[in-house]
């Protein structure tokens, strides 16, 4: 899943288990392809603000050396049900577990 088409997108109310779906999530990724992460693995997007409504898709953002070099990342995270976006791109997530987001610095 790389994004996608339009889609309406849902906000739902807080949910308290968003803070341990992430931490659940950070572990697969650092089994998956924690030979390309080289920063940190980072809960970000409205799920992450305690008490905030919000879409219910877990944002994850993953620091990599080189987007170039971990390219081949993305087919893992794609088996593993995960979208990945470039920054500032949008599109609803709504069958995906997480939204991993990266940056071309």
């Amino acid at each position: 899943m790389t994004g996608g088409g339009e889609a309406e997108i849902h906000i739902v109310p807080h949910d308290a288990s968003w803070p341990a779906r992430f931490e659940e999530e950070r572990n697969v990724l650092t089994r998956a392809i924690g030979h390309y992460v080289t920063g940190t693995i980072e809960h970000v997007g409205s799920t992450a603000v305690p008490g905030l409504a919000a879409k219910p898709v877990i944002d994850i953002i993953v620091g990599v050396e080189s987007l170039d070099l971990s390219r081949p990342a993305l087919s893992v995270l794609e088996a593993l049900e995960h979208c990945y976006s470039r920054t500032g791109q949008t599109g609803a997530y709504t069958d995906a577990k997480s939204a991993v987001y990266s940056s071309d610095r």
